[in-house]
């Protein structure tokens, strides 16, 4: 059975879905977001017990979080922006004290010429930094790999050369995966500590 569902001035459309003898059989129903769609808006709710099931799952992580950050139910918000803001602050000062650390140790290496760091766990953008800070000053081709044996991040780097063919062998021989411009590349190898020295050790 096919209705033809008209609402006057807004839409008019062909209708096979489920038809109730009232609006109160529907229950409870909440907008979720109304979106400006073309000419149109698009518009995601949810209804009846699938609207109180979505309630109860908000509410259950609102109690979650005003627990875990010792706020009342209706301050979570603001709770967890100041907790952003503490966040934002610290990671501040770690950038300044790594990037302290990163200068110390390319001071250390200057003049060094060819350069190899093993470091502890790292993020990408830290090992890219800290290999462009030692290559400032060694003089030569600086690589710096960070993480644990199977698991290790790479930054590669040599002023005004081109890398291009030692990066695919170092790729082809520490199961790494990875690339960039000539003189600079970045990526993984799931390799151990051990191979990574061999490795350059030959080059």
């Amino acid at each position: 059975e096919v209705r033809i569902v008209a609402f006057p001035g807004a839409d008019c459309c062909a209708c096979c879905g489920t038809h109730v003898a009232s609006s109160g059989q529907v229950g409870l129903v909440k907008l979720l977001s109304v979106i400006k769609f073309r000419e149109g808006v698009r518009i995601e709710m949810l209804a009846g017990n699938r609207a109180i099931d979505w309630f109860s799952t908000v509410l259950e992580q609102n109690t979650r979080i005003s627990q875990a950050l010792s706020a009342k139910p209706h301050e979570t918000a603001a709770a967890v922006e100041r907790l952003q803001a503490q966040v934002y602050a610290l990671q501040g000062r770690v950038t300044a004290l790594e990037n302290a650390d990163f200068e110390r140790k390319a001071t250390e290496y200057a003049g060094k010429g060819n350069v190899l760091l093993i470091e502890g766990d790292m993020g990408a953008d830290s090992v890219r930094k800290l290999a462009d800070a030692v290559l400032e000053k060694c003089g030569g081709r600086c690589a710096v790999f960070a993480g644990v044996d199977g698991n290790y991040k790479y930054a590669i780097g040599e002023k005004d050369g081109d890398l291009r063919a030692l990066v695919k062998e170092l790729n082809a021989t520490l199961s790494g995966r990875g690339g960039g411009k000539p003189n600079f590349a970045q990526g993984s190898a799931a390799c151990t500590e051990a191979q990574i020295r061999t490795f350059f050790a030959e080059r």
